[in-house]
């Protein structure tokens, strides 16, 4: 998920506790989340090569494709 989407979504949920009585422990848990998304660099690449990883998606996909009774 991009972090703008992930910005906007904590943006949606603060405006929404924000209208309301929010707790202490909700506060804290919004700056934790903010702080968290602030320091968080996006999803990481798998290790490896993407070769790799092409391959060991493809040998997954084949092993969980069911196959007609008779074909090889």
């Amino acid at each position: 998920m991009p972090k703008e989407r992930i910005k906007g979504l904590i943006s949606e949920l603060h405006e929404k506790l924000s209208g309301s009585n929010s707790s202490p422990q909700q506060d804290l848990l919004m700056a934790q989340l903010q702080a968290q998304l602030d320091s968080w660099d996006g999803p990481k690449p798998a290790d490896g090569d993407i070769k790799d990883a092409a391959e060991d998606l493809l040998e997954e996909l084949e092993e969980n494709i069911q196959k007609p009774p008779g074909l090889p």
